[in-house]
Parts: structure tokens; C-alpha cells; sequence
């Protein structure tokens, strides 16, 4: 999936849980989504072995360039 898909779709998960699309709820989901990818790149950043995790990390700080570009 393409990161910018990927940050749309994180985002969009953290609105459907609020049940909520104003600006807060877009706000705050935006934050959740973060927290979520700043979570994953450090997990792959820690155990980071070779060139495949390299591309990993990669994406996730792609996707999260794309939530804060939304």
C-alpha cells in the first residue's frame, strides 16, 4: 500500500472509532495515527537487521510525512 493510502486509511480507523468528523475528532485522529506509526518505525528501528528493514522504516516515515501533509 502506498503510504500516503496507508496515512489515509490510519486516520480514517481513529474517525470511525470517535464516530466523528469534525475538525477535533480529525484533529486528535490525525495525533492517534502518529502515535500508532511512531510506535511501529521504532519496534522495526530496534530490531533493524538488514536492507529489508531499511525499506521498512522507510515507508512508515513516508506514511507518517503523508498524515502530517492531511
Amino acid at each position: 500500500m502506498e503510504p500516503k493510502a496507508k496515512a489515509k486509511e490510519l486516520i480514517q480507523k481513529f474517525i470511525d472509532v470517535s464516530r466523528h468528523e469534525d475538525f477535533e475528532a480529525i484533529r486528535v485522529s490525525k495525533n492517534c495515527a502518529l502515535i500508532a506509526v511512531n510506535e511501529l518505525y521504532a519496534e522495526v528501528a530496534n530490531q533493524s537487521k538488514d536492507w529489508i528493514d531499511d525499506f521498512r522504516l522507510m515507508y512508515w516515515q513516508q506514511v507518517k510525512e503523508e498524515i502530517n501533509k492531511l
